[in-house]
């Protein structure tokens, strides 16, 4: 009889239906694939509203990361329409190139039929991520999560200009080494480190010498073989990083496998209601 009570309760919609609070069962991380090539695959999305509006009027920003370089765009934007959205990727595409492949959640902007229609005139693939799990678009999702940390620790007069300082604020992260990649997005996507603040401080202190002329054959020629060290450098860094990142994940994951035929209970996320 308490085998039949179990299996009665096991088996009971309601419980099912409102599930156990604190038990969630996580299946094994699984990697994206590794790209060497920079903006072959991108990731976007939007962060926003913001608050406060700034003085032109901007409350929202189209983010771009690419999954190579780790190399951020972000776009300040007024409303979020298809319209608006596809004039600011085109804007990114035309200065770096259009991507192979275009990572973004289900937003209603980036699945409009007139998005669809222009990647497809361009050869563009786009991958949307799963519904309610932000993490696999998880390089955007993180860089979305440092850009509203650095916006909010602006001052208050400043934070009312944050569209206008959003180059400054790209300019900080794009200098600074990524630790899954060994190397400054500036670095990947130019073949050298940046000429920031620090360099010009530091050029003014050594009184270094002017560098002599290079042809511009031997330039592209170093320049060619330079970038091609970091990428692979930085492409096999990032295996390493999957490879450690994975192994701690799994160590609290369980693999959950379905035969065909198997009967499953669909969940649906719903907002919560009160009681």
């Amino acid at each position: 009889m308490r085998i039949a009570s179990d299996n009665f309760c096991r088996a009971c919609p309601t419980c099912q239906a409102s599930g156990k609070t604190g038990k969630q069962i996580k299946a094994p991380l699984l990697p994206l694939p590794v790209v060497g090539t920079p903006f072959e695959r991108v990731g976007i999305d939007i962060v926003g509203p913001l608050d406060p509006k700034t003085a032109l009027g901007n409350r929202f920003i189209l983010v771009l990361v690419d999954h190579a370089t780790h190399y951020p765009e972000a776009i300040p934007l007024r409303t979020v329409t298809a319209t608006v959205v596809n004039r600011a990727l085109l804007g990114i595409f035309t200065c770096v190139g259009f991507p192979k492949e275009v990572v973004s959640d289900r937003g209603t902007n980036f699945m409009s039929a007139y998005i669809k229609s222009t990647w497809d005139e361009c050869g563009v693939t786009y991958r949307f991520t799963t519904s309610y799990h932000p993490q696999s678009n998880g390089l955007v999702e993180r860089f979305n999560k440092t850009l509203k940390g650095m916006i909010s620790g602006l001052t208050d007069a400043m934070r009312r200009k944050w569209d206008v300082l959003l180059p400054c604020l790209l300019f900080a992260y794009r200098e600074v080494p990524q630790k899954g990649v060994g190397f400054s997005p500036f670095e990947l996507l130019y073949g050298h480190p940046v000429r920031g603040p620090l360099s010009i401080v530091k050029e003014g202190w050594e009184k270094a010498p002017k560098t002599p002329p290079q042809d511009v054959v031997s330039y592209m020629l170093a320049h060619r073989n330079q970038t091609q060290r970091f990428w692979k450098q930085a492409k096999s860094n990032l295996e390493a990083s999957q490879e450690v990142m994975k192994e701690w994940y799994d160590r609290k994951t369980t693999l959950v496998e379905f035969s065909p035929g198997d009967k499953v209970w669909v969940m649906e996320p719903v907002e919560p209601r009160a009681l």
